[in-house]
């Protein structure tokens, strides 16, 4: 109950350590402090008590969730046994950006394919770092027609999206993303053309000679070809 925030956080930290469940109810009151070390303690405490139901905290929190904060606590939840994750699609939706991406990267490690149509939700948002954590994980929890869902996208995205958005299509594409993956491979940007390149090669076996074709009368395409042959070692 101190106001020094170094020894509210100390005190929280010594009561998960003593694995004091009782004071549960009285540490989730700090998981949305103002101070960064108080929330940050009082989260990993929650966590440490409850796992995945645990969680609950993100419903609330309005302060900011920052990067290394996020790893620790999937770093924490990896010990705990996975749960149905009910609030996940109201923290996908939230207005909260840090609760977004924490939840956009909780689908895509547990893999929560039922929030697919929500996540698809995120690619109309502002923030690219939102976008980003969305094109990857639509990735890992792919439908059908998710392939079609990131070409359509990939137009309106930055030059680093566009790059993620083919390196997702490289792993569940197929040879009906050709045409598509043609026209990024005669694109301007060496980088865009590199990512096409190894897409084309991955989706299909048929993607080799199609590269090569490609490639015949360019010289930056037969440099990248090489590339893409040494990665792969063909």
């Amino acid at each position: 109950k101190s106001a020094v925030w170094h020894k509210k956080a100390r005190g929280i930290y010594e009561l998960y350590m003593m694995d004091s469940h009782t004071m549960y109810d009285e540490i989730m009151k700090y998981t949305n402090d103002n101070n960064k070390f108080v929330r940050r303690e009082a989260q990993a405490a929650i966590i440490g008590f409850a796992g995945f139901n645990g969680l609950v905290f993100l419903n609330n929190l309005t302060n900011p969730m920052y990067e290394w904060q996020q790893i620790k606590l999937l770093e924490q939840l990896q010990s705990k046994e996975s749960t149905s994750m009910e609030y996940l699609p109201v923290w996908i939706k939230s207005e909260n950006k840090y609760v977004v991406q924490f939840a956009l990267k909780l689908a895509e490690v547990y893999q929560q394919f039922q929030v697919h149509d929500v996540v698809v939700g995120c690619l109309q948002l502002d923030s690219e770092k939102i976008r980003t954590h969305a094109i990857t994980t639509l990735g890992k929890i792919a439908m059908p027609e998710t392939t079609g869902i990131l070409k359509a996208q990939y137009p309106k995205e930055t030059i680093l999206n566009q790059r993620l958005i083919l390196k997702q299509i490289a792993e569940i594409g197929s040879h009906a993303d050709f045409t598509f993956l043609i026209d990024a491979l005669r694109c301007n940007n060496d980088d865009i053309k590199l990512e096409a390149a190894r897409a084309i090669v991955c989706v299909d076996n048929t993607g080799w000679q199609l590269l090569f074709e490609q490639a015949a009368e360019d010289d930056v395409l037969q440099s990248i070809s090489k590339q893409v042959e040494k990665e792969m070692k063909v």
